[in-house]
């Protein structure tokens, strides 16, 4: 039997640093999550179901294509629907802009976190130069968690499961990057995903559309990559 709950961040995980452990031992096994059934007997919408509203977008900016018209159109079944036909997550407009730029100058947050998930690119400039690291300091917790470790020096003693997750993202302790880990460590899951335990008490998390499990918390990627960025000495590591 398994059992959904949803998650306001990890910190409510008890235990993160066993939790941890527990997934990376199940990892070098190569052990895979549970697997959920899907309910059948409902009619899932097609791409084809929105060829107005891509066909809108077209007319309107040339060159773009059906995702950035779901996050344009503040649609995001659109929007998971082209990502699943192959449309880049990269993809840019004629202004250069990503979706995850029209979903942030948008006020679009949900988007915005859901497009990091599936590996949208902050670092990113659009055609005038502007990325979207500002949004990612102030909405994935970065800023707050950089001001909350602000006096934190290499020989500071944190918690267990801050260390934990921090190891698990490829941060070390004297690396002055503690903050993303600070931040991941409160980091809430994209709206088509919801954190499950199996019958053993094992923490994963599943896709709600897609089906996939994955033991991994799925904005990890993202802070790994921010992390990586931040250690490569990138123009945007003081804003994030």
């Amino acid at each position: 039997e398994v059992e959904g709950r949803e998650t306001e961040g990890r910190t409510l995980v008890p235990g993160l640093s066993l939790v941890l452990g527990a997934m990376a031992s199940r990892l070098q096994r190569g052990e895979k999550p549970p697997a959920i059934a899907q309910k059948g007997g409902i009619s899932e919408p097609t791409l084809d179901d929105f060829a107005s509203e891509v066909e809108k977008e077209m007319r309107s900016h040339p060159g773009s294509c059906a995702l950035l018209a779901g996050v344009r159109q503040n649609n995001p079944t659109l929007a998971m629907l082209a990502l699943q036909a192959g449309d880049l997550v990269s993809h840019t407009d004629s202004q250069g802009k990503t979706a995850l730029h029209i979903a942030t100058e948008g006020g679009n947050s949900q988007l915005g976190v859901w497009l990091l998930s599936r590996g949208a690119d902050p670092f990113l400039a659009d055609g005038k130069g502007k990325d979207c690291l500002d949004w990612v300091a102030e909405h994935m917790g970065v800023r707050a968690a950089q001001e909350k470790l602000a006096g934190a020096g290499p020989n500071t003693k944190h918690a267990a499961d801050l260390v934990a997750l921090a190891e698990h993202l490829g941060i070390s302790q004297d690396s002055g990057l503690m903050y993303v880990a600070e931040a991941a460590l409160n980091a809430q899951v994209p709206y088509d995903w919801a954190e499950h335990c199996d019958s053993n008490g094992a923490v994963f998390f599943y896709n709600k559309r897609t089906g996939q499990s994955s033991w991994e918390h799925p904005m990890d990627p993202f802070f790994k990559l921010l992390a990586r960025k931040a250690r490569q000495g990138s123009s945007g590591e003081s804003k994030a």
